[in-house]
């Protein structure tokens, strides 16, 4: 697994996301998810969906001309770590590139890799030969529309990448682009995902280790049950779970997952956890250890202003950034033994209409 993130934002959430801005749940860590007293967990955290945010969009074509309006994919990271693509399939061919783009979220825009030509803002940009600069296909014909995350920017892709953000049927000259999207390139229906966890320190429980449930979240109840109702992804993507400080903006990889109720991929390896054992059999993380080679310290309580989110990524990821793609979130308590809920955002994905006027 690739080095243990941790990145600078403006919140703390623990986070599952995609390399792309797809956020799923989130939730502030309260501070009574540990007991004062006696340093243990005390409560399960219910998490915040957040589908409502993912992108959605409404787009309209005429010959030489693609618009769109709604609300935009969320920006990746740096333009080294890709941009986005837009496609259009006729059923019969390859599909035709229509045009690359990347996102600024604090600029509010939408433009070429460069940076130098303006598509649009967030909630509306065109694409036509002039501004892409590319040979325009003919849009009006596709029966399906659709935008990928690219990896290398700059690069006259080959075709498009398997990781297709967004995606939509034509029938009749209109078409819905959703997360969900298409049976060949959706990803999953996010509309019902729930979460939850504790915080909890279980690699280093031992006999004369003190109780610092506050250094460590896992996705599971105080009973013991995996707490995470998440759909099954497609091969080419991963869940990533997230704790990021509110005030500071520090965020840190909790690990990428698949299977719900088993631990994540680097449980064997991360060296900040305790020496006793790997943990539950459930994706999560402790922090009772520095991670040599980063500026991650020992002994972080994550009670005191983190929040916790779970986003989609891209499967092979080269970013070192949670995507914008935030399916659950959640704040951390402060008492240690207690689940707490995460808050469904799959609402917030984009999603979008295509209407072509022949």
């Amino acid at each position: 697994r690739r080095r243990r993130r941790h990145c600078h934002r403006q919140r703390a959430i623990c986070l599952l996301y995609l390399p792309s801005p797809l956020r799923i749940l989130a939730e502030p860590i309260p501070t009574d998810a540990v007991n004062a007293m006696t340093g243990f967990s005390a409560m399960t955290v219910e998490m915040n969906p957040l589908n409502l945010a993912l992108p959605q969009l409404t787009a309209t074509a005429t010959p030489g001309m693609l618009s769109f309006t709604g609300s935009a994919p969320g920006e990746i990271g740096g333009p080294r770590d890709g941009f986005y693509a837009v496609w259009s399939d006729d059923g019969v061919n390859p599909p035709d590139l229509v045009a690359r783009f990347i996102v600024s979220v604090a600029a509010g825009t939408v433009t070429s890799l460069d940076g130098m030509t303006l598509f649009g803002s967030l909630a509306a940009f065109t694409f036509d030969p002039a501004n892409t600069g590319l040979p325009f296909p003919a849009v009006e014909n596709a029966v399906e529309i659709f935008i990928t995350l690219q990896a290398q920017p700059g690069v006259s892709p080959g075709g498009p990448s398997p990781h297709a953000v967004l995606s939509g049927q034509m029938t009749a000259g209109q078409g819905a682009l959703t997360v969900f999207g298409t049976q060949a390139r959706g990803i999953a229906d996010f509309s019902q995902v729930s979460g939850s966890f504790i915080c909890s320190t279980p690699t280093d429980n031992a006999v004369g280790v003190a109780a610092n449930d506050g250094m460590g979240i896992w996705f599971r109840t105080l009973t013991g049950l995996p707490a995470l109702d998440l759909p099954v992804l497609p091969v080419t993507w991963r869940y990533e779970g997230w704790v990021e400080n509110t005030v500071t903006g520090e965020r840190r990889s909790t690990g990428r997952f698949c299977p719900l109720a088993s631990p994540d991929e680097d449980a064997m390896t991360w060296p900040g956890r305790g020496m006793v054992n790997t943990g539950f059999s459930v994706p999560g993380q402790d922090f009772v250890r520095a991670d040599p080679g980063t500026t991650i310290p020992a002994g972080v309580d994550l009670g005191t202003g983190w929040m916790a989110v779970i986003t989609l990524e891209p499967f092979p990821d080269t970013s070192l950034d949670p995507s914008a793609f935030v399916i659950l979130n959640g704040p951390l308590s402060t008492m240690g033994g207690v689940s707490a809920p995460f808050t469904n955002r799959a609402g917030t994905f984009p999603t979008g209409t295509l209407t072509f006027d022949p």
